[in-house]
């Protein structure tokens, strides 16, 4: 008999927003997601190739923002750079080159850091 064996197929990270249809129209029209589900009128998961990202309306028990929420590993980092700079996305980091690959991190209006990395 064989041993059963599970495997994670994704993991989605939830970012706690002040205004759950402003971040959702955000990453729709910045980045392309598109609305996986609302749930009531506190959450909602977006998704784009084949990625989620889950929004639920709350404030954050933990002091301050700006820390790297998720990291996407991405091609044409420059651009989705681009796109969100057009756009209004509150640049964080500027688009460079680093050893690994290029990188740039934006930030939405409820603090969440993304960091886009495109390897080398």
């Amino acid at each position: 008999m064989g041993t059963a064996v599970a495997r994670i197929k994704s993991i989605a990270p939830l970012f706690l927003v002040a205004d759950l249809k402003r971040s959702t129209e955000l990453y729709a029209n910045k980045f392309s997601f598109d609305l996986l589900f609302p749930y009531e009128n506190f959450y909602t998961s977006v998704a784009r190739d084949g990625h989620e990202i889950c929004f639920k309306c709350g404030k954050r028990s933990l002091g301050g923002t700006g820390a790297l929420s998720a990291n996407c590993s991405v091609e044409g980092v420059g651009v989705l750079y681009e796109r969100g700079n057009r756009r209004s996305a509150e640049d964080v980091q500027s688009r460079r080159d680093m050893p690994y690959g290029r990188k740039s991190y934006i930030s939405d209006p409820d603090g969440d850091v993304l960091g886009f990395v495109e390897s080398r």
